[in-house]
């Protein structure tokens, strides 16, 4: 370590290290080199051991102890040397015959009066021991504590010849003194006070010759003496002192009695003791002087008022109420008792609150017909922080002595802002040390303004025609708003709340239909029809049990201002509370109905009502302001078009399984919608997610037309097809499908369309679904329906779908005689398999793939797997079919109008047929097993024979 530090800095400090010598004689020296000159003369000097312990077993009655002494070396002592061992007890003899030693052979020789003894042993090896174990007795006094210290100490030297001394130390002790115990007397109602005292002798043989003395100071015994159990054979003395004889048991008594106060002292005041002196003129036991429990009883009151804020706001005004009362003659003061009266630290009393408090004090004494007092004040760093009243008249029992003062109450930093105040108060031993907290207010509100109706502070929208958009009252429809005045946090001080006035503006144009409270139950507000004043008085909410409260509106045209008082709002926060202080919160629902005056102003382009609310307080505190417009509409044609869907996934009729029924109301009223058009055109959207994980697809079933009577909502003749076109499309955008129908129907005829779509999936699937129709700019729609699928289609070997050829504006048209080639995605290319398939009577090509891996796939050959209308596939690959030829009287498309792509998809077979499709593979081509879709062709139009020549 040198070496590796010698070129560094210098170090100042002390290195502390230790080291180990062997084989060195004690008193062996020599020189130790420490470098740079340093050398040390270490002399190693080696002290033996000595170890010495007494203990004694379970002391005997009769004064008997055995004592165990225990004498140890590791290293041993000096050899030849004798060891010396004296042991001498404080109190008592030891036994000579019971002294033993094991260990050795050891000579002793006993004190004078066998008092202790001396030892001799010789020495010890390494880890040798001596025990030595003997029997002492003392005489044991009763009515004493008689108490035996017993110490030992052992002598000898080490093998260097070192002096080696050892003491051990115990002692043990016989308790046979008696015990006395007294309580605090018990104040009684008469004034008198009862006592107990209770002597234990169960620790003496006897308590003959022991006397018992009671000293009361302000006081005297009043009665007999009860004792249990009984004393010289007697259970009753007339007085004190009482001496026990010689026949009382070695046992608890108990000893009760009653003193009566002296003229002029107060029971509480008086003291008692009790003394137990033993015969043989030794020191008594005392209990000391006992006091007394006023116990329930007590004159004196003392409560705190409502702590305010000083003007200033720096300090606060911190009532109290004084009251002392005798109701009983235990509280009855006699002439001369003091009442002391202390603040807290943090308050005190200026000098026109010590005024008031003196006059207070005088005129509580004049009025109960009293000596008038004297009145002290204390002080403390200048300031009065207590005071003193003192009465040179009693006060009686029915006598009163009330007054009421305020203190100032200083404001220090606290973590929530609240202020603890106390207050103590005294007469003799009847006290009270009542406290209060102050809170500062953070009472604080906030206003709403909303749409009843929509239930939102935004801007809303409603149909003056739609009896389901606006509220009707007596058959017309109101705007309906609400004002909620919310506690923003929680108060304890239910003191703290003050009137608030609430300012409602109506908009122009409208009259107020009815205003009302809405808390626990509805109480309408009298309002003047005219400007002025009305009074409602509230009662009957719950959470206002049996009060009640006036509520004024006070009108200025369409002003209305309303003013709720503040014992409704704190009586509504205790209760709302559920009467925890911690929790007090007022909450108001005021709600605002009103008629427009006019009707006839309105129209499609919407009308605005604007609602404006203002909250303020008594105090003037400003709230805020909140407004709401509701924009009405008239339109004469909002209600030409209305779906709903009569579907319950739970309750469908035998036959209708897994179909999602709807019904669209269209032009109810039979009007001319389209001045240009003898039709109309509704556009409606089935929307649903098609997921891998769960993958179920709907398919349009059928549609049908009817006449409809909106009188009685009933539907009636069906239309013939030629009447209305419905063309259905799909697409697909990520996980979303959209099965498009478009539905062109007669204008000016109030119709019912009913249609439906098929759900294909795995059994017990769902999927939420949204269905709406949109007619001229006006949409309905039916959101948010979960949909089930309740039988599962095709089995676990065969998946079967298929494509219907139909006419383009009369899906259930379906045609025969349409030809179609089918090709397969090869990985690169598209691969024709056959020609030739052709739609069947029921105009369907129906495509099936099994599970199995020896499965065929169509190819040239029809007769094997590709029929007519049928053709086998595999799952989980890409197809396309091609029209080559419509059915007759059609037009044959071209191009992609032509083509229509498909798969059959089962993910659970990915492992026999992997997923092959182009990238480019629409996303709403890919089916499951039970799909019906649709392939449309257009009708050839007519052409007039050419007729040549002039015109």
């Amino acid at each position: 370590m040198v070496q590796e530090n010698q070129t560094q800095p210098i170090t100042n400090g002390t290195f502390t290290f230790n080291s180990d010598a062997a084989h060195v004689d004690d008193g062996d020296s020599g020189k130790y080199d420490f470098g740079g000159g340093k050398k040390l003369d270490i002399k190693v000097n080696t002290k033996g051991d000595l170890t010495v312990a007494k203990s004694h077993s379970t002391i005997s009655d009769d004064g008997s102890v055995e004592w165990t002494v225990e004498v140890s070396s590791k290293a041993g002592t000096k050899p030849g040397e004798n060891i010396a061992i004296t042991d001498v007890p404080s109190l008592g003899t030891i036994d000579s015959s019971s002294i033993t030693v094991n260990g050795g052979t050891c000579s002793h020789t006993m004190t004078a009066g066998n008092q202790g003894f001396t030892m001799s042993c010789p020495a010890l090896e390494e880890n040798g021991k001596y025990t030595i174990v003997y029997t002492s007795k003392v005489d044991v006094a009763d009515g004493e504590v008689t108490s035996q210290n017993n110490s030992v100490t052992v002598k000898a030297k080490d093998k260097n010849d070192n002096e080696l001394e050892k003491k051990a130390y115990d002692s043990v002790s016989w308790d046979k003194k008696p015990t006395i115990t007294k309580s605090d007397g018990a104040l009684q109602e008469d004034g008198s006070v009862q006592w107990t005292v209770t002597v234990d002798a169960t620790k003496l043989g006897d308590l003959n010759g022991w006397t018992l003395k009671d000293i009361v100071t302000g006081g005297a015994l009043e009665g007999n003496i009860t004792v249990s159990p009984a004393v010289n054979g007697q259970t009753e003395f007339s007085q004190f002192p009482i001496t026990f004889g010689g026949n009382n048991a070695s046992q608890v008594y108990t000893f009760t009695y009653t003193t009566k106060a002296s003229d002029g002292v107060m029971p509480t005041e008086s003291t008692n003791k009790a003394d137990l002196t033993p015969p043989n003129g030794k020191d008594s036991i005392s209990t000391g002087d006992k006091g007394v429990n006023p116990g329930p009883y007590n004159p004196l009151a003392k409560t705190a008022g409502t702590v305010t804020l000083s003007k200033d706001e720096k300090t606060t005004v911190v009532p109290w109420t004084v009251t002392i009362a005798p109701k009983y003659s235990a509280e009855a003061l006699p002439a001369g008792w003091k009442y002391t009266d202390r603040l807290s630290d943090n308050q005190y009393l200026d000098s026109s609150q010590r005024s008031a408090l003196e006059t207070a004090i005088k005129a509580s004494f004049q009025k109960a017909g009293l000596n008038e007092p004297e009145v002290t004040f204390q002080e403390n760093n200048g300031k009065t922080v207590g005071f003193t009243v003192q009465s040179s008249s009693p006060l009686n029992v029915g006598q009163t002595i009330e007054f009421s003062y305020n203190a100032t109450g200083t404001i220090t930093q606290t973590w929530n802002g609240e202020q603890q105040y106390s207050n103590s108060g005294s007469i003799g031993k009847f006290t009270v040390n009542p406290s209060i907290t102050f809170s500062p207010s953070n009472l604080s509100w906030n206003l709403s303004k909303i749409d009843a109706k929509t239930g939102s502070a935004s801007d809303s929208t409603h149909e003056y025609n739609d009896s389901s958009s606006m509220e009707q009252v007596d058959g017309k429809p109101v705007m309906h708003w609400q004002v909620e005045v919310n506690q923003v946090e929680h108060i304890a001080d239910v003191n703290s709340y003050v009137d608030l006035t609430i300012t409602e503006q109506l908009p122009s144009g409208v009259s107020l239909s009815s205003m009302s409270f809405n808390m626990g139950g509805e109480v309408n507000l009298s309002v003047p029809s005219s400007d002025g004043t009305a009074v409602t008085t509230i009662a009957g909410w719950w959470n206002l049990g049996d009060k009640s409260f006036q509520v004024t509106v006070t009108r200025s045209g369409n002003v209305l201002t309303i003013v709720v008082p503040a014992g409704l709002l704190s009586t509504v926060a205790v209760y709302g509370g559920g009467n925890n202080a911690s929790w007090y919160k007022a909450k108001l629902l005021l709600d605002v109905r009103a008629t427009i005056d006019d009707a006839s102003v309105l129209g499609k382009t919407a009308t605005v009502f604007k609602n404006t609310a203002k909250l303020n307080d008594s105090t003037g505190k400003d709230w805020g302001e909140k407004s709401q417009s509701q924009k009405i509409t008239k339109d004469d044609e909002w209600d030409i078009v209305k779906k709903s869907s009569s579907y319950d996934q739970n309750g469908q009729d035998s036959g209708k399984q897994n179909l999602v029924p709807y019904s669209i109301v269209v032009n109810p009223n039979a009007m001319d919608l389209d001045k240009n058009s003898d039709t109309l055109t509704l556009n409606d959207e089935f929307t649903y997610d098609y997921k891998e994980s769960n993958p179920v697809e709907f398919n349009l079933n059928e549609v049908k037309v009817y006449r409809y009577d909106s009188a009685s909502g009933t539907k009636g003749e069906e239309l013939d097809s030629s009447d209305y076109t419905a063309t259905p499309t799909s697409s697909a955008s990520g996980d979303k499908r959209v099965n498009g129908l478009t539905i062109t129907v007669p204008d000016s005829t109030a119709l019912l369309i009913e249609y439906s779509y098929k759900v294909v999936g795995q059994q017990n699937a769902t999927v939420q679904v949204s269905n709406n129709v949109t007619m001229k700019g006006k949409t309905s729609g039916v959101s948010g329906q979960s949909v089930k699928v309740t039988e599962s289609h095709g089995d676990a070997q065969i998946t079967k779908m298929s494509f219907y050829k139909a006419d383009s504006k009369d899906p259930s048209n379906r045609l025969e005689g349409a030809f179609f080639d089918l090709y397969k995605w090869d990985g690169t290319d598209w691969v024709h398999l056959c020609k030739g398939l052709r739609t069947g009577s029921k105009g369907a090509i129906t495509f099936s793939a099994a599970k199995d891996s020896g499965n065929k796939e169509c190819e040239e050959n029809p007769n094997e797997v590709c029929g007519i209308s049928s053709a086998t596939i595999r799952l989980n690959e890409a197809y396309k079919l091609v029209e080559t030829q419509a059915p007759e009287g059609y037009i044959t498309p071209s191009g992609d109008d032509a083509i229509h792509y498909f798969m059959l998809r089962d993910k659970t077979a990915e492992s026999t047929f992997p997923l092959t499709k182009p990238d480019d593979f629409p996303t709403d081509a890919i089916h499951i097993g039970g799909f019906e879709g649709y392939v449309l062709n257009d009708k050839e139009t007519a052409k007039l024979p050419s007729t040549g020549g002039m015109g």
